[in-house]
This record gives structure tokens, C-alpha cells and sequence, in this order.
């Protein structure tokens, strides 16, 4: 009994992952996750995105992922700033080979809505909050390890544009802060960890 088990689970680790036309792709990546503590100032951030996606030919996947961001940082007693998102991301991957370790490209683009939240810590503290859209075109690269026909492991390291439609602050000073005009631009690199599923045959 002890073999058989074996030896079922050695023939499931070395089946070769077939990413065929037909099969769904239901997966979760957590990415852009980072904790800081320099003296007096804190900042989290982190992004979850679950995803489903169809295999439109051999290895090649299009779909669209639910973006669930956050991000925060403080000063101690001076000031406070919390942002969420949640956003669409439409992508589209395609995988190499077919072994077990798949090597993918991929590409996406995401819409958000934001909401910033700023409390201020003074004489009297002082709340004021905005909301405002972006989006981001995010090309990837990374690699999938499948642990049989069904599951796997994945990491991915992305190159995020960032376009976001209001600009950043101006001083700070309560409901009274104003913003620059115009969109405000960046760009990042960050990793993402993920596992996902492959269903149908």
C-alpha cells in the first residue's frame, strides 16, 4: 500500500502539465508586499489579485483579475496616509514548453478606483480624504512549476506604469490641501508569488 502510494505521487510530480485549449486558469498572486520601519515612519503595502483566465490555444491564456491593493505609511504624531484600490486587470500569458517548469511572458492592463485618506496630527487632528482613478500596463516575465496536471507554483517579476489621474499634494493643510493638476506618473518593478489551477481536461 505504501508503494502504490509512492508511487502514484512520484507519476503526479513528473506529469507533464498540459496547458491545452479548452482548460480554465483560476489563480491568486500576491505581489508589491513590503513592511518598513525607519525611526519614527512605518509603511505597508501589498497587492492580492485573483485571477481566471481561458486557454485560447496551446499555452497561451487570456483573462482578467480582480486588483486589491493597500498601502499606508506614518509618521509618529505628525501624520498618517491610507490608500486602497480595487481595480479590473484584463491579461494575457503565454507559457513555453512542456515541462513541468513553464517560463511565461505576459502583459496587462488594469483600471482602478483609489481612495487616499490623510489625518493630519496637530493641535487638532484633521481628517480629509479624495478619490480618484488610475490605471497601469504591466508586462511580466516568470515561471510556473506544476506539481502535476492540475496545480502550480508560480513567481513573477512585473514592470508596473502607473498613470494616475490626479497629481500629488501640495503642502499639507487640512480640507484646505490642494493637489496638482494633471495626471501624476511612475513606474516599478516588483515581485510577484502565486499558485493557480488548471481545470478541464
Amino acid at each position: 500500500m505504501k508503494l502504490t502510494t509512492l508511487l502514484f505521487v512520484l507519476v503526479s510530480l513528473t506529469t507533464q502539465a498540459q496547458i491545452s485549449q479548452g482548460r480554465w486558469q483560476v489563480s491568486a498572486d500576491l505581489s508589491d508586499f513590503s513592511y518598513k520601519v525607519n525611526d519614527a515612519n512605518t509603511s505597508f503595502s501589498g497587492q492580492l489579485t485573483p485571477a481566471i483566465g481561458y486557454v485560447l490555444v496551446q499555452n497561451l491564456v487570456a483573462g482578467v483579475g480582480l486588483s486589491l491593493n493597500h498601502y499606508s505609511t506614518s509618521t509618529t504624531t505628525v501624520f498618517r496616509e491610507h490608500t486602497s484600490s480595487i481595480g479590473a486587470s484584463p491579461y494575457i500569458r503565454y507559457y513555453v514548453g512542456k515541462a513541468p517548469l513553464k517560463p511565461f511572458v505576459g502583459i496587462s492592463y488594469s483600471f482602478f478606483t483609489n481612495k487616499d485618506t490623510f489625518t493630519i496630527y496637530g493641535g487638532a487632528v484633521e481628517s480629509y480624504s479624495r478619490t480618484f482613478s488610475s490605471n497601469a500596463l504591466t508586462p511580466a516575465l516568470g515561471l510556473a512549476y506544476f506539481l502535476n496536471n492540475r496545480f502550480a507554483l508560480q513567481a513573477s517579476l512585473h514592470y508596473v506604469m502607473y498613470m494616475n489621474e490626479a497629481g500629488g499634494p501640495v503642502g499639507l493643510s487640512g480640507p484646505n490641501t490642494s493637489f496638482l493638476p494633471g495626471r501624476s506618473n511612475h513606474q516599478d518593478l516588483s515581485l510577484g508569488l502565486g499558485i493557480q489551477f488548471l481545470l478541464g481536461r
